[in-house]
């Protein structure tokens, strides 16, 4: 019995370390395969740019970028190539606008399309070929890239408070998003101040440019516009611009004390003598006027004639005084 015991435990010793390896093996044959990541769909402002990115991994050990060919073409044939390191091989309505972006060594096989035509739909492919045997080629047909066409850029998105204090910094954000990250576009103020500018990827081939203007607003910006203006890479028609109006909160100055104070929420200058009530600007409720209000003119007070009884009304009377003699 303590035999087979022992033949038991050593079977199933070498069954454990057998499946073991069994299971790193088809780990390995499985994971050496050819793979191809992109986005399916892609966004593109026609005269612009657009990068489609992708990433591949091939069977053999990593080559060199100088070892390795690549090449886009149209899904549906093979010869129509809009890349390829040999430019007498790229269609001729593609020479000069597609260029690889990244390194094919660290597997990155991203496209850039320069000045974008309104035809330029695709779908598009990526082919591979490495020197290290003739059989060492792939194309991903079965993963390729398609592009919506925009023909008119968007507005910008601005963001900001519409009530802002004299003489306290003021923020202003201006965002766009694109799909041309090798060459960002632009934004710009028709205030000064300083300005910040960041790019971010948020995902799935899609950017983000930022600018955030800071400034101190002054007396004289009160209903005054902040405009925040994006002009695309390329030959884009037009320059689309958001705007934003502003309304200043001012300071009072509180007689007897040097300091100032901020003055009450709903007071704001007006263009003429006068001051406007809360009824008329609930807080955080302004119209978007064309100019800025008229603020009411006071209440007229009718005149009254002396010899009426309401005019000896109003008149005071001396209190009696002590009668000097004559």
């Amino acid at each position: 019995m303590l035999i087979v015991s022992r033949v038991q435990s050593s079977m199933a010793v070498r069954s454990s370390v057998l499946l073991y390896w069994f299971h790193v093996f088809c780990a390995g044959v499985f994971a050496d395969v050819w793979k191809v990541t992109v986005e399916p769909e892609m966004q593109a402002l026609v005269s612009s740019c657009v990068v489609l990115p992708c990433s591949f991994k091939y069977p053999v050990q990593e080559q060199p970028t100088d070892r390795i060919r690549a090449m886009w073409h149209k899904k549906d044939n093979w010869d129509d190539i809009i890349f390829h390191k040999d430019p007498t091989r790229v269609k001729d309505s593609f020479k000069g606008r597609t260029n690889l972006i990244g390194s094919l060594g660290g597997s990155n096989c991203s496209l850039e399309i320069d000045e974008v035509k309104n035809h330029d739909n695709g779908p598009y492919c990526f082919r591979v070929e490495l020197e290290t045997s003739k059989k060492d080629k792939y194309s991903f047909v079965e993963n390729c890239v398609s592009i919506k066409m925009i023909e008119q850029a968007s507005k910008p998105e601005l963001q900001a408070e519409h009530s802002v204090q004299e003489g306290e910094p003021a923020v202003f954000t201006c965002s766009v998003r694109h799909t041309c990250p090798s060459h960002q576009p632009t934004l710009t103020w028709n205030h000064t101040g300083k300005v910040i500018m960041s790019y971010k990827n948020i995902g799935h081939g899609n950017w983000e440019t930022q600018s955030v203007l800071t400034f101190s607003p002054k007396q004289e910006d009160d209903h005054s516009t902040v405009a925040c203006t994006v002009k695309h890479h390329g030959n884009v028609k037009g320059e689309m611009t958001a705007t934003h109006r502003i309304f200043v909160k001012g300071f009072v100055q509180v007689r007897g004390n040097r300091g100032k104070y901020p003055a009450a929420s709903n007071v704001f200058f007006c263009n003429k003598p006068g001051q406007n009530t809360s009824s008329d600007y609930p807080l955080g409720h302004f119209p978007e006027l064309p100019s800025p209000p008229r603020c009411p003119t006071p209440p007229l007070v009718p005149s009254i004639p002396s010899s009426s009884p309401e005019h000896r009304e109003l008149i005071p009377r001396r209190a009696p005084g002590p009668q000097l003699s004559p």
